[in-house]
């Protein structure tokens, strides 16, 4: 029902008729080095169920879980007192990961979850020899991305064309 338009730096002004997305900017960040260890989180490999149910929990009818699980495509479940606090999809490139969607349930925010989960995607990378993170973090992210090490390099502007 709508088609996104991803803009950077380099590119033309928006054709005609988009307009700004719900999430207007994004910033493109890197990360080469390995991010704090967060003690008190317990992070496992999580399945496409657990995926949905957080994702849902967190965004409501905007989630968009994976239907089956694929080998370049990893997700992680970061827990709290044995439950699951949030989320977090890795995507596996030829130079390095990509952080894509990383969500933790409002009531458990602030004890680690986030940080924990980009930690788990950073040891995943390593372990498959590409040691680089690469994420385009909205505005929630950024900020946390930023204290783990991250460095940013682009805004990315979004659009979007409903159909």
């Amino acid at each position: 029902r709508r088609i996104e338009w991803w803009l950077g730096p380099a590119s033309p002004p928006a054709p005609e008729g988009l307009v700004p997305d719900e999430t207007p900017l994004l910033t493109g960040m890197t990360c080469a080095g390995p991010p704090p260890q967060v003690p008190g989180v317990e992070v496992r490999h999580a399945g496409v169920a657990e995926v949905a149910e957080v994702e849902h929990a967190v965004w409501g009818g905007e989630a968009s879980p994976p239907r089956e699980e694929h080998p370049t495509i990893h997700h992680f479940a970061a827990e709290i007192d044995g439950r699951i606090a949030g989320i977090g999809r890795a995507v596996d490139f030829d130079a390095g990961v990509a952080l894509m969607g990383g969500a933790v349930l409002p009531e458990l925010r602030g004890r680690g979850a986030y940080r924990a989960l980009v930690r788990a995607r950073w040891d995943h990378a390593v372990a498959r020899g590409t040691p680089l993170l690469v994420v385009q973090a909205g505005a929630m992210s950024a900020p946390v991305l930023g204290r783990l090490g991250f460095v940013p390099h682009a805004t990315l502007k979004l659009y979007v064309d409903r159909l």
